[in-house]
Formats: C-alpha cells, structure tokens, sequence
C-alpha cells in the first residue's frame, strides 16, 4: 500500500550523499534498488525524522529508494550523477 507522505528525498539528483526529512516515526526499513529491481543497499531507522545514506558507490543512474514499515511503504525516486 503506498500513503502519500511527507517524506523528502535531496538532493536530486545526488552525487555522494542523500538525505531523508519526514520519515515515519517508527522502525523503518530503507531500500535503494535500480530500475531492474536489484537491492543496491538497504538500511534501517529507528524513529528518527532524518537520515543521510551515502550513495557515492552507487554507478550513475535512476534508483528507486522504498520506506517501508508496518504500516505503509513509500517509493521515491532518485538520480545519482
């Protein structure tokens, strides 16, 4: 089920970093995948608002990032440069 949020994703695009403003204050599961749905990283929250994930690893490109936790799951999508 995707709930549209609040959630925000920047910069996009990225080069090294990205940060994310508004999570859910829950335990959320935090995925990156490209567009062929290959799990590039994945990381985890603990009710916090914000994190950053480094992304500088990650080749240029067009990923997905999914948040998900009990209650909803919300995709947003990403540039890396």
């Amino acid at each position: 089920m995707n709930i549209d949020s609040n959630l925000t994703l920047s910069p996009n695009p990225a080069t090294t970093e990205i940060k994310l403003t508004n999570l859910p204050h829950t335990e959320n599961q935090i995925s990156i995948c490209n567009l062929l749905g290959e799990k590039m990283m994945s990381m985890n929250s603990h009710n916090t608002e914000n994190i950053s994930a480094d992304v500088s690893n990650l080749p240029s490109g067009i990923y997905m990032l999914t948040v998900s936790n009990a209650e909803q799951v919300i995709t947003k999508k990403f540039m890396k440069e």
